[in-house]
């Protein structure tokens, strides 16, 4: 198994990486529930005004304070119960 360490990008990155990938698939849910017959820039005024900045926060600082996501490591079951209840919660 190739073992790929978290150390070899920032910090931040990793925060930019966890946040893109979470807003991608609250975009897509938000998107597949909306009329089709709305504008683009209705569903974006849409999903802004249900997106909640703080738990945005609370998301990224609780899945980049894992060491790793890698699968097959601790952190990766831990992250996938997260972002599973998560869901369920919203």
């Amino acid at each position: 198994m190739i073992r790929i360490s978290s150390d070899w990008y920032s910090p931040v990155l990793r925060r930019l990486v966890v946040f893109f990938h979470l807003f991608l698939i609250v975009s897509s849910v938000i998107w597949a529930q909306q009329d089709l017959s709305l504008s683009l820039s209705e569903v974006a005024v849409q999903i802004r005004e249900q997106v909640n900045i703080g738990n945005v926060r609370k998301d990224i600082a609780r899945l980049s304070s894992l060491s790793t996501r890698v699968t097959g490591y601790p952190q990766a079951a831990s992250a996938s119960k997260y972002v599973f209840d998560r869901f369920v919660e919203i």
